[in-house]
């Protein structure tokens, strides 16, 4: 038995192994690192809070109040090529675990993230001169909003 069902009761360690087994994902994980199904998922832009879902867009306001309830342990990677134009594009590359590519990618920049030259400091100079990276490191949560803890957002 796993460190993580040792402590649960029987029947939920039960519950996580078959889910194991059969490859499923929760809400939470899905949220958290998606497996080609659309989560509803919590954007940011001109200093609002935006719930999407279904590719509908609701503007929230400045404030959200969340529970956090997981996170990806993993560092999460993201590189576009072409700067932002104000639509939402996908990124050229990304990774879920911050070592490989994800799979659904057709041209990877590299086949690892440790080599990839835009994973390097140094590879984008911000706007103020400050060295960063290309890639872009993030970190995936999955929360409920406190006004519909139903719904599991990423």
């Amino acid at each position: 038995m796993s460190t993580l069902t040792k402590d649960v009761p029987a029947h939920i360690a039960a519950r996580i192994q078959q889910r194991q087994e059969s490859g499923a994902k929760s809400a939470v994980a899905g949220a958290i690192i998606g497996d080609g199904i659309s989560y509803p998922r919590i954007s940011t832009r001109a200093s609002n809070y935006r719930l999407v879902e279904g590719g509908v867009e609701t503007v929230v306001g400045q404030t959200l109040n969340v529970v956090i309830i997981g996170a990806n342990p993993k560092v999460s990677k993201q590189y576009y090529d072409k700067p932002f134009s104000g639509e939402a594009e996908a990124p050229a590359c990304f990774s879920d675990d911050g070592v490989k590519p994800d799979p659904t990618i057709e041209n990877p920049v590299h086949d690892t993230c440790a080599g990839c030259p835009h994973n390097e400091l140094g590879s984008k100079i911000t706007p103020s001169g400050h060295k960063s990276k290309m890639c872009a490191d993030q970190r995936h949560l999955a929360v409920l909003c406190a006004a519909d803890p139903t719904k599991v957002y990423g």
